[in-house]
């Protein structure tokens, strides 16, 4: 569920349709909450009760960039052997990438491309990989966004390594 506060001066309606725009433009589907349901919602966003604010969303989204980098180096390892050096230190990057991704830095809020992100990913690759691991590394990074069928296992795993 998402909430959305307006400037001060904005209206409802120009609020809902700020919001069906970026909706739309990311492909992403949603449905407005209506009569009980809405009032509901309002009440608990009101008192603040399960909702994140922004540095739980960031620290959410710091979590996901190292689940994410994770994957990507268990695949590179399907395919090549790494140091355990190495492969800590590429996953270590690699998880950084994703955390300027997913979070934006107040002094500079322009987000990268998907073009600039996958060139940032190559220059941290090319930093530790030989012609043989960028392709694996590639191979992996096309892949990595979301569970691979079959993955169960929690970030827990990923998080303390």
């Amino acid at each position: 569920m998402l909430a959305v506060v307006g400037a001060e001066n904005s209206s409802a309606d120009t609020r809902a349709g700020s919001v069906k725009a970026v909706l739309r433009k990311k492909g992403v589907k949603a449905t407005e909450l209506e009569s009980d349901a809405h009032e509901k919602a309002l009440k608990s966003f009101v008192s603040r009760t399960g909702w994140y604010h922004g540095v739980e969303v960031d620290r959410l989204s710091h979590q996901e960039a190292a689940i994410i980098a994770a994957r990507i180096l268990r695949l590179i390892q399907e395919d090549i052997e790494l140091s355990n050096e190495t492969a800590k230190a590429l996953e270590t990057d690699v998880a950084d990438v994703f955390k300027r991704r997913f979070t934006r830095d107040p002094k500079n809020p322009e987000q990268t491309t998907e073009n600039q992100r996958g060139e940032e990913l190559l220059t941290v690759a090319n930093l530790y990989l030989d012609k043989n691991g960028i392709a694996a590394f590639k191979k992996a990074a096309a892949k990595c966004y979301r569970p691979l069928a079959g993955e169960n296992y929690d970030a827990i795993k990923y998080l303390g390594r």
